[in-house]
């Protein structure tokens, strides 16, 4: 009940996010990885469930490495995660990605469409190979290390078997996982 009207009320930058302190990789795999996430709308950026999801990746799922945000929102709008911590991108949207007439909830897949092409323009995002897509609503409750780790293990597998199939096929893929 709280939470319903939290978020439904309009909140100021300083009421919605905690002081989180910056954070350096902890192993070499967190300047490898990034979660991924979309927030479109006037509406979505009235609410802090972009700053909630990012405090669950930081805090119960214990993940180090980059956290990036597409949006439309006012520049300004996610201002003091990124002053808070150097591994989070906000990824603003770019007017000649805008598809005019297109539903809202279309809006959003067709900017998961588009999530490796604004990573690619950030040079000190090169070191990223491994990318998870999460809904901006998503709470992580738990480490998502092993869960990494089990995707990086089918990866590998899933490599391997291709490459075998394809030896003429790049082995330079960056992989995004939904």
């Amino acid at each position: 009940e709280n939470n319903t009207a939290m978020e439904s009320a309009h909140l100021s930058q300083a009421d919605m996010v905690e002081p989180i302190h910056r954070r350096p990789p902890t192993i070499a795999l967190d300047d490898k990885r990034m979660i991924l996430t979309v927030s479109l709308g006037k509406e979505a950026a009235k609410r802090p469930l972009v700053e909630r999801a990012y405090r669950s990746a930081r805090g119960p799922g214990q993940f180090k490495g980059y956290f990036g945000v597409v949006t439309d929102a006012p520049e300004n709008r996610y201002a003091k995660l990124q002053e808070n911590d150097d591994r989070i991108y906000i990824f603003q949207v770019k007017e000649e990605d805008v598809l005019k007439d297109i539903h809202p909830k279309l809006a959003v897949q067709y900017f998961k469409t588009l999530l490796l092409k604004y990573v690619s323009e950030v040079p000190e995002l090169d070191s990223v190979e491994y990318f998870n897509y999460i809904d901006f609503d998503i709470v992580i409750g738990e480490n998502i290390d092993g869960f990494d780790a089990m995707i990086l293990e089918k990866r590998i597998q899933a490599q391997k078997e291709y490459f075998a199939a394809h030896p003429e096929a790049t082995k330079d893929i960056p992989t995004i996982y939904f």
